[in-house]
């Protein structure tokens, strides 16, 4: 996932539908029903391997859509759980959720206009206001 991403591995993982995936991985451990969990994301912190496997999603998800508008409209759909989950985080078990969110929206309209209302610019300066968020990814 280092250096300048590949347009045709880019391409085979939208086809293969692996953005679902991801965010199915990012859901899992913090819905109800588990045997190990849920789990809070609030009490975890880095280093704990639920953080660590969520970084690496985001990481990759963040990955895939950059430079890449198709893709970007591909994860999409999955944003409000992105913003959400920025939301419960801070520095001390920071999952890459804003730098995600960041990456999808950074130079894309229309996406913008589509996802982003007052309800969650509201969140945002609250948010800056409450955690001292890293204002980069405003």
């Amino acid at each position: 996932m280092e250096g300048l991403p590949q347009r045709a591995r880019q391409k085979l993982l939208r086809e293969q539908d692996f953005g679902s995936l991801l965010v199915r991985m990012l859901e899992a451990p913090f819905q109800g029903g588990q045997k190990y969990g849920p789990y809070e994301l609030s009490e975890l912190l880095i280093g704990h391997p639920i953080i660590d496997i969520c970084q690496l999603c985001y990481r990759l998800m963040k990955h895939m859509c950059k430079d890449y508008r198709r893709n970007e409209f591909y994860l999409a759909p999955h944003i409000d759980l992105f913003i959400k989950q920025s939301c419960e985080t801070g520095d001390d078990n920071d999952l890459y959720a804003e730098a995600t969110i960041s990456g999808l929206l950074s130079g894309n309209k229309q996406l913008l206009e589509e996802k982003i209302d007052i309800t969650n610019i509201g969140l945002f300066v609250d948010l800056l206001l409450e955690q001292d968020k890293d204002a980069r990814f405003v």
